[in-house]
């Protein structure tokens, strides 16, 4: 199957936020859970945890950078 959590990457030049989503390899997205806004003052990092675990147990591997950001908020 091949799916994987992932960080992509949108907004503007000096204001990049990441939407965490779910797809395969060609790509398309098959699921929203949340976004990660790196600010340098007040980072913010939302995540639908009970989707992500949802995912997780039908065989989704999450990205090493999206592990830790989900380690720090538990």
């Amino acid at each position: 199957m091949g799916l994987r959590i992932h960080l992509s990457k949108s907004g503007r030049h000096g204001q990049k936020v990441y939407r965490i989503i779910i797809s395969e390899k060609d790509g398309q997205a098959k699921d929203y859970l949340g976004f990660y806004a790196p600010k340098k003052e007040n980072p913010e990092f939302s995540i639908n945890k009970k989707l992500y675990q949802e995912w997780i147990s039908k065989g989704a591997l999450p990205s090493e950078t999206l592990k830790k950001l989900v380690e720090k908020t538990k």
